[in-house]
């Protein structure tokens, strides 16, 4: 194996180029927009339950304006509403359209697709713990929770 400060970034990001690429056809071929990979992770964050302008900012590290370019595209495709935060009148929180939640619907699917894929390409065993090591719960300045 390559050293291991060479090598796991470069395979982290040929991994998730690879499962995006996968999502992106799998999307298009459905018939939905087509998304960028910025309005891709926003849509990733906002399933996972960060549904504020100001909070995807931070868990994407880009500027609170490049967020809302982001969230602007997608409201015009008719992927998302901006909605008034209940809980606060000052903020803005995102939620997915009719048109969101099938292409939600969509990609959830595509994640068995996906899941039963990697198990193909890298056996039983191998997959495994592959997926056990990705489950490794780390927050963002990879410190053990």
């Amino acid at each position: 194996m390559d050293d291991p400060v060479h090598f796991v970034m470069p395979a982290l990001f040929d991994w998730f180029c690879w499962f995006d690429d996968g999502l992106q056809r799998t999307m298009r071929e459905a018939g939905f927009p087509e998304v960028s990979r910025a309005q891709s992770l926003v849509m990733v964050n906002v399933v996972r339950g960060t549904n504020r302008p100001n909070e995807l900012a931070k868990k994407l590290r880009v500027s609170r304006q490049a967020v809302h370019v982001t969230l602007k595209q997608m409201s015009e495709k008719g992927i998302i509403d901006l909605r008034p935060d209940d809980a606060n009148s000052r903020f803005r929180i995102v939620q997915f359209t009719e048109l969101g939640m099938a292409m939600r619907k969509r990609a959830a699917a595509f994640l068995g697709e996906a899941t039963e894929e990697i198990r193909a390409l890298l056996g039983s065993e191998r997959s495994e713990v592959f997926f056990e090591s990705l489950s490794f719960p780390i927050d963002r300045a990879g410190v053990q929770r």
